[in-house]
Order: structure tokens, then C-alpha cells, then sequence
């Protein structure tokens, strides 16, 4: 957009590219600047930081009011963005998305019909599953457990409990492999105990993390398809988005793990469970 009255026009770069809202799967509501951290990744293939970049890559995102997050167009905004959401107190599971862009020249090719692209369409909502350090709800029939393979821990894998007639529970384990099981919503649970059965979903070629600083490296890369004009529905809340559809490369273990929970309160084992893929 250029300015009108000066002698060189001034081009303002303050155009919505990504909105982000980020959700939170135990109590269906957005979840915070103070809570989450939302960055664009890192992409050491270009220039150096643009002093002028609104959001140089590697670095969080805006935040604003009401647990929205946001990157406006900048000289090194390029489609498609790799966007990371992660918990330095753990109270969340990691997610890390790739997403296309409503590049700037298409943005103002559809101001210039006297039409306004709307926000939707560049609006991004995942859903973060409970990490390890969450806070559990009162009265809440939750489990702790860890995923690993030949005694190893399996960063990232995704378990589903299940429970004939009721709907599948989803969650996630972190790069040590440990997760945070939390059954809620209406569900018919007999008296005093709950019995599920687990399935774990991982990448096999996923190895253990082993330094800290690089536990990043190996969380899977969800690419999210662009929304349209406008945007439909089921583009803003949709399986991949829920964390309900697994990564592409992910696949199944063999066995199906039995627990059982007492209802009303979070088990104090920690539950093993082995990752034994075909």
C-alpha cells in the first residue's frame, strides 16, 4: 500500500498474512501469549535478519488480544511459513505446521477489484493436546505414561485410547516420549473404573532426541493446506488441525496396550508402553 501526499511514496507493510489461533483440547478455548510460544521457524537458506522484517524467522510471533498471534507481510514472509507452537513449562504438546501464504501481490490483485480478502481465509487455528505438566481438571480420570522402544523413548508419538461406544481419546507424547492422558466430555463410564485400550502411533525412523537444544529437529512436519476465498468450514476446524489425524509417516504399533483408570482421579503410575511397529 502506498501513502499519497509525499513527495516518494512510502510503502506500509502492516498486511495480515497469518493469523494464529491456537486452541487448547481440554477446555476448548484459545490459549494465550503467556502460555505459548508461536514462532516462525528458523530457514537458514536466506539473507540475513531484515531490520525492517516485523517477524525475522526463529523469532515469536506477534501476539494480540484474546489468545490470537500474528504475522504481517515483511520482505522475508515467503509461502509456505513453517510455524512451531511449544510450552517452555510443558503444559502443552508440540505441534509444528507448514502453511501457504496468501502472498502479497494476490492480496493486493484482490484489493484492486474493490474487494478485500477476508480474514478467515488467512486465519490458522490448531489444537494442542495436554503436555506432561498440564493442569489436570478436578476430578478429572487422567494417565501418565511413557512411549518407548527397545528402551528407548519415542519422541512425538500420538496414542489413542479407546473404549467400546465411546469416542476415541487423543493425545501426545513430548520428545522424551511422555504424555498426558486425560478423558473428558460425555462419556457412560462404569462405576469406580474405566478400562481403554491404547494404540501408539509413530514414526519409526524418528530416533531419540539427544540433546535438548536440538529436540526440535525430529517433530513432524504437518503441512496444512491454504484456505480459500472464502474459506469454508472444514478448512478452520478439521481432523489434522484437532491433532486427530497423525502425521503422514507415522504408522501404528502392533499391540494394543489395556489400562485402567480409576474414575475421578489421575492414576499414580506411570504406564510403559512399547512402540512395536511391523
Amino acid at each position: 500500500m502506498n501513502v499519497s501526499g509525499t513527495d516518494t511514496p512510502v510503502t506500509i507493510l502492516h498486511r495480515l498474512a497469518l493469523g494464529v489461533e491456537p486452541f487448547d483440547t481440554l477446555t476448548g478455548r484459545r490459549i494465550g501469549s503467556a502460555e505459548l510460544i508461536v514462532e516462525r521457524e528458523q530457514d537458514y537458506g536466506r539473507r540475513r535478519a531484515d531490520p525492517y522484517e516485523p517477524v525475522p524467522p526463529g523469532r515469536p510471533l506477534e501476539p494480540s488480544l484474546g489468545g490470537r498471534f500474528r504475522l504481517r507481510y515483511g520482505p522475508q514472509v515467503v509461502s509456505p511459513a513453517r510455524i512451531r507452537l511449544w510450552d517452555r513449562r510443558r503444559r502443552f504438546a508440540p505441534r509444528r505446521f507448514e502453511i501457504p501464504l496468501w502472498t502479497l501481490k494476490e492480496i493486493t490483485a484482490i484489493e484492486r477489484t474493490g474487494t478485500d480478502l477476508p480474514v478467515f481465509s488467512r486465519v490458522f487455528r490448531p489444537w494442542l493436546m495436554p503436555g506432561v505438566a498440564a493442569p489436570i481438571p478436578p476430578a478429572a480420570t487422567a494417565a501418565r505414561g511413557r512411549i518407548v522402544r527397545a528402551g528407548l523413548p519415542v519422541p512425538w508419538a500420538r496414542i489413542v485410547a479407546s473404549e467400546p461406544g465411546q469416542p476415541d481419546v487423543h493425545t501426545s507424547a513430548d520428545e522424551r516420549g511422555e504424555f498426558l492422558l486425560v478423558v473428558a466430555g460425555p462419556r457412560q463410564i462404569a462405576v469406580g473404573r474405566l478400562d481403554l485400550d491404547l494404540v501408539v502411533l509413530a514414526d519409526p525412523a524418528i530416533e531419540p532426541v539427544a540433546q535438548a537444544a536440538h529436540r526440535f529437529d525430529s517433530l513432524p512436519l504437518e503441512k496444512v493446506a491454504r484456505s480459500s476465498n472464502p474459506a469454508a468450514d472444514a478448512e478452520l476446524d478439521n481432523p489434522l488441525l484437532r491433532g486427530v489425524r497423525p502425521p503422514a509417516t507415522f504408522v501404528a504399533g502392533q499391540t494394543v496396550h489395556r489400562i485402567r483408570l480409576a474414575v475421578g482421579r489421575p492414576a499414580s503410575e506411570i504406564n510403559t508402553l512399547e512402540f512395536d511397529p511391523q
